[in-house]
């Protein structure tokens, strides 16, 4: 006789297991948050998206300090011709004048030029490496309120214009740029701007009329140019912008003869925030700051309305820009920059008095030819002025500090001592997890980073589309070396291994999830994903 063997039902598996991937997406606040794709994230501060995954942002160190106890408002970086490098420096400038940070460590430097007018507005400066008919090459500056002046290596002189130039007032120039081995000049409160003959520095200027053909108004803003194969050879084009927001685009050799100079194009591109760090080479475009966001010349050329944000090269951030221009659009301190040592299109951003500095940060790298994707933000850089120099990135402060990025400490002392580690937070997109209008439970989650030391990293459940920052606390690395028996798994990095991960409990239940990251850490970290598990929240069963 066969035994009666009793069966229990089959138990349905309740728990489901997630893998979400680092969002190297980056920020793309135009998708509804309903049905963001894999790789977006709704902030991302200090993770900027890079290869592999997400990277925090390289801490910074004092290089110089105590500089007139004033606002760095400018950054000049002078690189020295092959062969004589040791004349390489930089300058930084407030609104008393300008002073040599070129050696680490500078404390209370002396100024190598006092300006004579110290108002508020002086020492946002525009600047141009030069080289004469002699081969000599030195940095030409025009200070908003204090004019043009000449910087010579031999013998480390500095000149300021007075005479040096006829037709325009050199005293008066506030921006200074160059077009074809042209020196082209703009005098503060002027629609019209002068060029000098070819090759030269000096002389008499002559008269170009701008503002004639400025639709919208206002005195010119900057000069810049633009390489481009227009289909007969790569050709410069001269590229004018105005406070009233027209981008006037020309083509030419020879401003005085009609048969070679001809205006391209006129465009309405959005008014542009206060001071004139507006434009900015980068490859094969140049970029264009305004309240529309950053918008592209090789795409204004191609037909594309610059009035569309979403086709800018800031379209995936474009309202949060927006609002921080209706806020801060008076503000001077905004920038557009490239930092190739990172490989980021930065937009500097104002601070305001309630909050973090925050810069916006585009990974070159990560986007395709239209600028989709790549975009973070850096928060915690307390800038006023970002310059590349000697392949670093340097900044200016307003307490008159000059800081080098480098390292993975923020605030480092000028002795090198101190610091403390880089702070970053990100959220990720919202999920249904595949199970539509079913109420979920994370019971944990595990992210992952590759770092080569130990992190503080927290986590948690974000339920049904809330986008307010979470307060959580980042558990505590432990002190010193890891030992067996002594240091605590999930915590210490074991001797060779160069990944982390976290188990983060967690609480709440709802329809989406998305999940919020918070830590801190003293080595350059990338955040490579987030898994966990869920079920269907019990009461629902």
């Amino acid at each position: 006789m066969i035994p009666y063997l009793a069966t229990a039902p089959a138990q349905r598996k309740l728990t489901q297991e997630f893998d979400e991937p680092a969002p190297v997406v980056g920020i793309d606040s135009t998708k509804p948050l309903h049905s963001m794709p894999p790789g977006v994230a709704i902030y991302l501060y200090n993770l900027t998206p890079a290869e592999y995954g997400n990277q925090t942002r390289p801490g910074y160190k004092v290089w110089a300090q105590n500089i007139a106890g004033a606002e760095v408002k400018s950054l000049l970086p002078f690189l020295g011709q092959i062969g004589d490098l040791s004349t390489s420096k930089l300058f930084a400038v407030t609104k008393n004048g300008i002073y040599d940070v070129t050696a680490q460590g500078a404390d209370n430097p002396t100024a190598v030029v006092t300006f004579a007018d110290q108002t508020n507005a002086a020492g946002f400066c525009s600047y141009l490496h030069f080289t004469d008919p002699t081969g000599l090459q030195v940095l030409l500056l025009a200070d908003s309120r204090n004019g043009m002046y000449e910087y010579n290596p031999v013998g480390a002189v500095w000149t300021k214009y007075v005479l040096q130039i006829s037709g325009a007032d050199p005293t008066k120039v506030a921006f200074i740029s160059s077009h074809k081995g042209r020196l082209w000049l703009i005098e503060r409160d002027s629609a019209d701007a002068w060029y000098l003959p070819l090759g030269a520095k000096q002389g008499a200027a002559t008269k170009f009329q701008f503002g004639s053909k400025m639709a919208h108004g206002g005195f010119l803003v900057a000069i810049g140019k633009w390489t481009i194969d227009g289909g007969d050879g790569i050709d410069d084009y001269l590229i004018a912008m105005s406070r009233g927001g027209d981008v006037l685009v020309y083509r030419g050799t020879d401003p005085a003869l009609s048969d070679r100079w001809n205006l391209v194009g006129s465009w309405f591109v959005g008014i542009p925030p206060s001071g004139r760090r507006v434009l900015k080479e980068i490859g094969s475009d140049t970029l264009i700051l305004s309240v529309y966001g950053v918008t592209s010349t090789k795409a204004l050329l191609q037909g594309i309305d610059p009035t569309r944000v979403e086709t800018n090269v800031t379209g995936n951030i474009a309202r949060l820009i927006r609002q921080d221009m209706l806020t801060k659009r008076d503000d001077p301190y905004w920038e557009v920059q490239n930092l190739a040592e990172e490989g980021l299109l930065l937009i500097n951003s104002p601070k305001a008095s309630n909050e973090k500095n925050i810069q916006f940060a585009l990974n070159l790298n990560q986007i395709s030819d239209n600028y989709e994707g790549g975009w973070g933000f850096w928060r915690g850089v307390p800038s006023t002025a970002f310059e590349s120099y000697n392949g670093a990135t340097f900044f200016g402060t307003v307490d008159g500090r000059v800081c080098r990025m480098d390292g993975s400490l923020d605030e480092v002392t000028i002795t090198n001592t101190g610091g403390t580690p880089v702070e970053f937070s990100g959220l990720t997109r919202f999920s249904n997890m595949g199970a539509p209008g079913l109420y979920k439970q994370v019971h944990f989650l595990r992210p992952r980073f590759v770092t080569s030391n130990i992190i503080n990293v927290a986590c948690s459940a974000i339920y049904d589309y809330n986008l307010v920052e979470p307060t959580i606390t980042p558990l505590p690395s432990p002190v010193g070396n890891p030992l067996w028996d002594a240091s605590a798994w999930d915590q210490a990095i074991w001797a060779g291994i160069t990944s982390e991960k976290r188990i983060c409990g967690t609480r709440g239940y709802g329809e989406t999830v998305a999940v919020a990251i918070k830590g801190s850490s003293s080595a350059r970290a990338t955040l490579v994903g987030v898994s966990g598990s869920w079920e269907p929240w019990a009461s629902f069963l």
